[in-house]
């Protein structure tokens, strides 16, 4: 199965790093693998070009807000996928579902593949709320959407990315199965579903054996060149 791997530079990188970053990790990356790379909006013209990679966005907006990416611009940039509901968004900007709608949408119009995350909190897991909060949170993120199988979700728990702690692995295939069966039973389409939440050089192996998983999304490593391409040799 070829696995999609997200790499999510978030702010991470100063110019002369994004700089380089693509040159790289070119060689590096495998025929079998979709790496979309997905780095800060002002870096993205570096990584414009024929590489062996995909080139998405960190966010995407609907409307013209100062210091925000259009659909419209992406598009002129080249951006094939966007980042969408991410953990730290919704944690320091609140973003509601609302707006996660809006920006999916904006996506589709553009013709920009959405990389949506979901994902319970500490406190809905301890009260067995998991398979509710996925429910609730794919059916309000795709209202009055015709989903297809372009669509990637990302599954990644909120408490697992705040808590640096890593799901055990029938934990992960129960949620990612269910994503995949409510998709397919509403919607009628085999999407993709990744998951992403402290995957690292030392996690890998064990999330790489959950079966169901169709890739990763990868963070702070990612802006090693030396750790992503051990995780990416690492990965089967």
């Amino acid at each position: 199965m070829r696995k999609i791997i997200v790499l999510n530079h978030k702010s991470y990188l100063k110019n002369e790093q994004a700089k380089s970053y693509p040159i790289n990790i070119n060689n590096f990356i495998r025929n079998d693998q979709t790496i979309i790379i997905c780095p800060s909006s002002i870096y993205i013209p570096y990584f414009k070009g024929k590489y062996n990679f995909k080139l998405g966005s960190q966010t995407i907006e609907s409307d013209n807000i100062t210091g925000e990416l259009t659909g419209e611009i992406l598009k002129s940039l080249e951006v094939k996928y966007t980042l969408i509901g991410t953990n730290d968004r919704k944690n320091k900007y609140e973003e509601t579902p609302k707006q996660i709608n809006k920006k999916v949408k904006e996506a589709i119009k553009y013709n920009i593949r959405p990389i949506i995350t979901i994902g319970e909190t500490f406190y809905e897991k301890e009260l067995n709320k998991t398979l509710d909060v996925l429910t609730k949170e794919l059916k309000e993120y795709l209202k009055d959407i015709e989903v297809k199988q372009d669509i990637i979700i990302n599954y990644s728990p909120n408490w697992s990315y705040q808590g640096k702690q890593i799901p055990k692995e029938d934990y992960i295939y129960e949620a990612v199965d269910f994503i995949k069966t409510f998709i397919k039973r509403k919607y009628n389409a085999n999407i993709k579903v990744i998951y992403g939440g402290n995957v690292t050089k030392d996690s890998i192996l064990k999330l790489d054996k959950i079966k169901n998983i169709d890739g990763f999304l990868i963070d702070k490593p990612s802006t090693n060149l030396k750790e992503i391409i051990e995780i990416l040799n690492t990965i089967e």
